[in-house]
């Protein structure tokens, strides 16, 4: 992590000061794909399709590691009782959460289809990087509350701080831009938290039989896909 931050940062830095070497500002701002009139412009027409190809392959690449990272959020949500217990339970194979990774699947393709939703994605950036930043204020206060707890992992001081000063002036920065929808997506987002508390206070208390009804499909889909709790508690 001390070499890969650093190296993918200045690799980031370069790329766009190539853009801005070649390309005028207008033209940054004009073409939505800036990378396919740098190619053709650098590598000329002949060689210019090697730059979609290669962002392709790091989307993918992104596309994967996101999928890992997003699968185990679910796992360690289901872990605390936060969501289903299918999402907990791993693979006797692979040892990974299979079936919160297979949650994104149909997530992913409906969201494939529809229109507009890519606006909406940006305004849920902002409540993402709030998400961030209360995490590393959460790990910080741990940390100096508690600095003898065992942990699985000691996450050195500089990089929750690191990533909470970032997360703040993005957060500023989308404040700015658009505060209306800064605020409109935060109070969406919050508003799940009491419709999941009905869900599991009201719901079940009024009729318990679909809690019998879930722990059948827990079983069903426990046989499907192979998974099972884990044996030795990590965490």
């Amino acid at each position: 992590m001390l070499i890969s931050l650093p190296l993918i940062t200045v690799i980031y830095v370069l790329i766009n000061l190539s853009y801005l070497t070649v390309l005028t500002p207008e033209e940054v701002l004009k073409y939505p794909s800036i990378s396919t009139i740098f190619a053709r412009r650098v590598l000329g027409d002949k060689w210019a399709w090697f730059m979609p190809v290669t962002v392709a392959i790091s989307t993918l690449g992104a596309f994967n590691g996101l999928i890992m990272g997003s699968g185990r959020l679910l796992m360690v949500a289901s872990r605390v009782n936060c969501a289903p217990e299918i999402w907990s339970m791993l693979s006797i194979k692979r040892n990974t959460p299979t079936a919160a990774f297979l949650t994104y699947i149909p997530i992913s393709l409906i969201m494939m289809h529809i229109d507009g939703l890519t606006i909406v994605l940006k305004e849920l950036a902002s409540f993402g990087w709030m998400s961030v930043a209360i995490s590393c204020i959460v790990l910080l206060i741990v940390k100096k509350k508690v600095p003898d707890i065992e942990r699985p992992y000691e996450v050195p001081k500089a990089f929750p701080i690191s990533f909470l000063i970032i997360s703040l002036i993005l957060i500023g920065y989308s404040v700015y831009l658009n505060p209306v929808a800064v605020v409109v997506t935060t109070v969406v987002a919050i508003s799940f938290i009491p419709i999941k508390r009905f869900i599991y206070d009201k719901l079940i208390q009024r009729w318990p039989q679909l809690l019998r009804h879930g722990e059948r499909i827990t079983l069903f889909l426990q046989k499907l896909l192979l998974v099972v709790h884990q044996e030795h508690q990590t965490y």
